[in-house]
């Protein structure tokens, strides 16, 4: 009794094995195989930051204010503050 399992058990796994390695081999061989190139991406992702950053038109500056005028419209503001 001990001795038919012990066969039946081997038999069983030698083929779910072979099946499994046929399987293995189907993919393997008509599968098309997935290469991600993501080095590749990032370094034309890293030239295109590049070409737009060097592309771009410097900002326009923007208008100076005298110091006079920021200290006036500060004490201005100061005083209404303190007034209230």
């Amino acid at each position: 009794m001990w001795k038919s399992i012990i066969i039946y058990m081997t038999i069983s796994l030698i083929i779910i094995y072979g099946l499994h390695q046929g399987w293995l081999y189907l993919i393997n061989t008509y599968s098309e195989k997935k290469t991600n190139r993501i080095i590749d991406k990032q370094i034309t992702q890293y030239k295109e930051i590049i070409e737009n950053l060097s592309m771009k038109k410097e900002p326009e500056p923007k208008p100076e204010q005298d110091d006079e005028t920021m200290s006036q419209d500060l004490e201005t503001f100061l005083n209404t503050i303190s007034n209230s």
